[in-house]
């Protein structure tokens, strides 16, 4: 479930890569709180999809952690326990929604439910949490008024901090293998010197510029709030 294919952890388990027993993640826990940690970026592709998040989170209220946890989490799997946990805490929600359009979403195989996604946002909203989303720009089968779309209708929901990202193809990943059936053009742009996609079969490289300036608008305007 959940596996993009422009990611690449969707199939790290099938490579050595396991869970942490939850000794280990309360080790961990007690140690940053022994050492008064400020901010803890939980980098699970989605924390709130994993077996144990309950249990870590009541664990981190046992222990009255003081430190921000910043969770990558997913708005489907958003609910009232889970919220009411993290109204206990000091917690930062992320959500990589990447797009709001349905025929976008499916070719990147993100497979979106629009209609829970609205209702989680309400759902936050009402327990006043904290939480950001972000999008992806440059995918392919976007177009300028598309990605315009996906950022309206964060902001008719009234979300108050939108991050946009452009899109990197990573090796290995089901989308760099598709890169010629997309007709995606990769380019250096900036001084990190890692090749971005930057255009594709539905927008050129001017169309991506004016996406690359609507999300660079966004970043000032969250950083001007």
């Amino acid at each position: 479930m959940f596996k993009c294919n422009f990611c690449a952890h969707r199939d790290l388990k099938d490579k050595g890569v396991h869970l942490l027993g939850m000794n280990k993640v309360k080790q961990e826990l007690d140690l940053f709180k022994l050492k008064k940690v400020k901010k803890i970026n939980v980098l699970d592709p989605i924390f709130n999809n994993e077996p144990n998040h309950i249990e870590i989170l009541k664990y981190a209220i046992k222990i009255n952690l003081k430190a921000m946890l910043a969770l990558q989490v997913r708005f489907e799997r958003v609910n009232e326990e889970f919220l009411e946990l993290c109204s206990q805490l000091n917690v930062h929600l992320e959500f990589g929604l990447q797009t709001a359009n349905v025929n976008e979403s499916r070719i990147i195989d993100r497979g979106n439910n629009m209609n829970r996604v609205a209702k989680s946002i309400e759902l936050i909203q009402k327990w006043n949490q904290p939480f950001e989303v972000s999008l992806i720009y440059g995918l392919p089968g976007q177009t300028v008024d598309s990605f315009k779309n996906s950022i309206e209708y964060l902001h008719q929901r009234g979300v108050g901090i939108i991050k946009a990202f452009p899109l990197m193809l990573l090796e290995g990943t089901k989308l760099a293998e598709d890169k010629e059936k997309y007709s995606i053009i990769e380019d250096v742009i900036d001084e990190g010197g890692i090749p971005h996609v930057v255009e594709s079969h539905s927008f050129t490289r001017q169309e991506w510029q004016m996406m690359h300036t609507l999300a660079k608008n966004l970043m000032l305007k969250e950083e001007a709030a």
